[in-house]
């Protein structure tokens, strides 16, 4: 089976990024990021630094970026580590919580949907 697009670019692109400097260290950062998931390079780098540099508070936004992509796997990691039990223990535990935390996302979803009708469309 071969590489697929995100890997095949990442490693041409690496190949180029041999050296050293905070540029290339970034460059190359990106090449990671899109061989690891496409899907989270498009978010961070398509959607959030673009609206971080034409936000005013816009320096945050990589950060908080950071914390809400590495969140869920910080909390799992804490709590086997604080001895609420095995990773399976407290996967477990975590899949009772599941429809109740879909149900409370829909939810916002739709708040904020109505919101954004009500605010953009109608007033």
């Amino acid at each position: 089976m071969g590489a697929g697009f995100g890997q095949r670019l990442a490693l041409r692109l690496q190949a180029r990024l041999r050296g050293g400097g905070a540029g290339r260290a970034y460059l190359l950062g990106v090449v990671f990021s899109f061989a690891f998931c496409p899907t989270l390079f498009w978010l961070f780098f398509g959607l959030t630094l673009p609206l971080a540099l034409r936000s005013p508070g816009g320096w945050a936004f990589p950060g908080l970026f950071a914390l809400g992509a590495s969140l869920p796997l910080l909390l799992v990691a804490g709590a086997v580590a604080g001895g609420l039990g095995t990773a399976g223990q407290v996967m477990g535990g975590l899949r009772r919580l599941e429809p109740v935390l879909r149900t409370v996302a829909g939810i916002l979803l739709v708040l904020a949907g109505l919101h954004d009708t009500l605010i953009y469309w109608l007033l």
